[in-house]
């Protein structure tokens, strides 16, 4: 867990991520490095409003967390942050977040900028560029791709995926619009279902999307063995394996479930279904429970 993170450049991306970063649970400390101050051309595509303009950004979106975020030790440096010439503060982790390609020591953990809609997170050390160049974006971004794009970074943090990348200085790259894509696929998938014709099975009726899930979970099962888990992945309880091929049809997939289902002492009302496939020879049948929570 990180409890202290320093923020270098706080424009559109940065604003963004220093804001959602604070939110983080266990965060005591965070450092902000900007010299620039809010200009009308900022108001827009970024976390600042109209009455920012003419702050310091440090200044500005310190104001914003505090608001939110009382408990927080903030610090704010308004400068330059020039690699090799200025200190960097210590602390559990940098992230460089400038709108300018450079050069970059040591010091600096892991960069994040944009390129056409996915985030990319670089973790490579002490990068040399012969000619430093301002950033900028080459695709129309809404400041809800931006906030989405801060949220991606957060999770990876907040969940320590980001300390393998900066171990083994991996550069990755993450779609911002990775949920609308899913949700796409996910209707363009539903247009192309068959008619399913089958056999109804007591128990099944607590699942509200298990005959849409049918074709997806009958493919699965032909290279793959399915595990049928109350939960999320590797972390649920599991209730019951499938070997390969043992789910053969429509109607073999709702006796089988339904059978699971209809004799096991589910706490809640209604479940829906989806399929994890983590890349392993199984993929998860995940039963997410509809628990109100909102």
């Amino acid at each position: 867990m990180y409890k202290s993170i320093v923020i270098i450049g706080l424009g559109s991306l940065g604003g963004f991520f220093a804001e959602n970063i604070s939110r983080m649970d266990g965060l005591q400390s965070l450092i902000l490095i900007d010299p620039d101050i809010v200009e009308d051309r900022n108001i827009g595509r970024s976390i600042y409003r109209k009455n920012d303009i003419g702050k310091f950004k440090v200044e500005t979106l310190k104001n914003i967390i505090k608001h939110n975020s009382d408990e927080l030790n903030i610090t704010t440096h308004p400068i330059e942050y020039i690699d090799n010439k200025v200190v960097t503060p210590d602390a559990d982790l940098v992230v460089d977040c400038r709108d300018i390609i450079c050069s970059r020591n040591n010091n600096i953990d892991v960069r994040l900028y944009i390129s056409f809609n996915m985030l990319v997170i670089d973790s490579k050390k002490n990068i040399k560029v012969n000619k430093q160049s301002n950033g900028r974006y080459i695709h129309n971004l809404r400041n809800v791709d931006l906030a989405a794009a801060s949220i991606i970074a957060t999770q990876m943090i907040y969940s320590g995926e980001i300390k393998d990348l900066i171990r083994k200085q991996i550069t990755h790259q993450i779609p911002i619009n990775s949920a609308n894509k899913e949700i796409l696929k996910s209707i363009r998938e539903f247009d192309n279902k068959p008619d399913i014709v089958i056999d109804y099975c007591k128990g099944d009726e607590k699942i509200k999307n298990f005959y849409e899930c049918l074709p997806s979970i009958v493919k699965a099962n032909t290279t793959k063995d399915l595990i049928l888990i109350v939960g999320q992945d590797k972390e649920g309880q599991v209730i019951q394996k499938f070997k390969k091929c043992e789910i053969t049809s429509f109607n073999n997939a709702v006796t089988k479930i339904g059978e699971v289902t209809r004799n096991l002492n589910l706490n809640y009302e209604s479940y829906t279904l989806r399929l994890n496939d983590l890349g392993y020879d199984e993929v998860y049948i995940e039963l997410l429970p509809e628990t109100g929570g909102a």
